[in-house]
């Protein structure tokens, strides 16, 4: 069985066969979140071109549990001719910002996970957080085309941060609608998507509460992708707060997403903090953690808190 480098190098050179050499094929190191890199796939024509990247750490693990090298080829060359039909993006359309300033949205990176990171790129520091900028570009079958924006994009765009912020909080609430559901019709859409012949009697026996667990909601955008962010989208809190008529805890499950708890007597707020980084161990990606905190919305004042292991505000 080939070792992950020699894996590499080996789809670089059954891709060569298919593509020929007009084509630059590369193996890059890719930053994500969190400090993680990924070895992205790039094959590019011109110069000039931005395209999509194959990231292939999956590839990897689908050929040590199948031991089909072949297998894991064909998958890998049939997404590589899918993504030949990807609309290519100029960089040069990059340059004028007044074409890009109604795709500039928002999403929550940990600050302190990320410092190097933030060296490079615009951010508003929030809490123990980072709200950083990307652009929505082209959409296509295989999801959302996005490019981060980083600090040279900036100067180019002759921009601010604050500008960046400013068009970020008009667009990400109208490119990106905030979706909030409860734990129970989550589960429900799943079961009923997996057994379509479910009554709705097995339903509900399938989903009875514990008494004693409080009620959960999911907060999160239309894509369902960097939708922790939501949680900053227009007065998604303080509507959805009102209509419990009371203050919302709320629990980082991952960049993708967060849980709403309305706030009630009783809540054990230590547990609540080991609950958050219990899973963050031991069941969310890396790249895909966003903080061990846990953080409470108060009508009040229209603000989110951090709160310590006795659920007091850090103010």
């Amino acid at each position: 069985m080939y070792t992950y480098q020699e894996f590499l190098k080996e789809v670089v050179r059954e891709l060569s066969k298919v593509v020929g050499g007009e084509y630059c094929i590369q193996i890059e190191k890719i930053p994500k979140n969190n400090g993680v890199f990924l070895d992205g796939l790039v094959v590019s024509r011109e110069e000039g071109k931005i395209e999509p990247i194959i990231y292939l750490e999956s590839y990897y693990e689908k050929y040590q549990k199948d031991g089909n090298l072949q297998e894991v080829m064909r998958e890998i060359l049939d997404i590589y001719k899918e993504h030949k039909e990807t609309p290519e993006i100029d960089v040069e359309e990059l340059c004028d910002f007044k074409k890009l300033e109604k795709k500039v949205v928002f999403k929550l990176i940990n600050a302190k996970a990320n410092q190097e990171y933030l060296e490079h790129i615009p951010y508003v520091p929030w809490l123990d957080l980072a709200i950083v900028f990307y652009l929505m570009l082209e959409e296509t079958r295989f999801g959302q085309m996005t490019a981060v924006i980083h600090n040279n994009h900036m100067r180019a765009w002759r921009t601010s941060v604050e500008e960046l912020y400013q068009l970020a909080m008009e667009n990400t609430p109208y490119l990106l609608p905030v979706e909030i559901k409860s734990m129970d019709d989550i589960m429900r859409e799943m079961i009923k998507a997996s057994n379509g012949d479910h009554e709705e009697m097995e339903l509900e026996d399938l989903l009875e509460p514990s008494l004693d667990a409080p009620p959960l909601y999911v907060i999160t955008n239309k894509n369902g992708w960097n939708g922790a962010a939501a949680i900053l989208t227009g007065t998604a809190l303080k509507e959805f707060a009102d209509i419990q008529n009371t203050d919302l805890i709320i629990l980082p499950s991952s960049v993708h997403e967060s849980l709403l708890i309305p706030c009630e007597e009783g809540l054990d707020y230590k547990e609540l903090n080991h609950m958050v980084t219990h899973i963050n161990q031991t069941e969310v990606l890396v790249e895909e953690r966003l903080s061990n905190h846990v953080y409470r919305y108060c009508r009040d004042d229209d603000k989110v808190y951090m709160l310590d292991y006795q659920g007091n505000l850090r103010r």
